[in-house]
């Protein structure tokens, strides 16, 4: 077998490496923050060369846009949660939002972690929270305050998923999505329906 020479991936070589370099750049900013991680530590984690990742993403923004491509679709999931109603919606929200980002939660832990760095890229958890979570919340609540209710059940989602996926608190961190909505559910449930 002849070694490849040096010089850029082809074809579906290419696409593989593209893609082992956004897994690892994902890991390295959900682990070390967007700062403190530079391309060429990602490059070396990733066994390339600096400047194919500059090739594929430009720079380092733009390989950190590539990571936070979502891997779930929470509109789908809103419509599941709510398509009961909201009785008993704290309860399936949790467990929604649990069993959505288990499998994905180092997206979710990257964006979480980076969403207070000053220098990493105005798309973070707080701009998915703003424009994707809040309004549709907002949407299915009745009552006053909606806006004000919608807004604390979501800093409570990223509060639980902050001890949950980044500072990985035991046991939050490896309770069941069950258990997880069975304690924190109510509480979400309390803002939904409103006495």
């Amino acid at each position: 077998m002849t070694e490849r020479g040096r010089g850029r991936p082809r074809g579906s070589d290419a696409g593989r490496t593209r893609h082992h370099i956004i897994a690892t750049a994902r890991t390295m900013f959900s682990e070390r923050g967007y700062a403190a991680t530079s391309l060429r530590a990602i490059a070396g984690q990733a066994g390339v060369d600096a400047s194919l990742i500059s090739h594929y993403f430009g720079n380092k923004s733009g390989l950190f846009f590539e990571t936070m491509a979502l891997p779930v679709d929470p509109v789908a999931a809103k419509r599941r949660v709510f398509s009961a109603g909201l009785e008993g919606a704290g309860v399936r929200i949790v467990e929604a939002f649990v069993n959505l980002w288990d499998p994905h939660h180092q997206v979710l832990a990257m964006l979480l972690r980076n969403a207070f760095d000053r220098t990493a890229p105005d798309t973070n958890a707080l701009t998915v929270a703003e424009h994707i979570m809040i309004p549709h919340l907002h949407a299915e609540l009745h009552g006053p305050n909606r806006r004000e209710r919608a807004d604390l059940i979501a800093a409570q989602l990223i509060g639980m998923a902050s001890i949950r996926y980044v500072l990985e608190l035991e046991p939050l961190a490896s309770a069941s999505s069950s258990d997880v909505a069975r304690i924190y559910g109510p509480s979400l449930q309390q803002l939904l329906t409103p006495a």
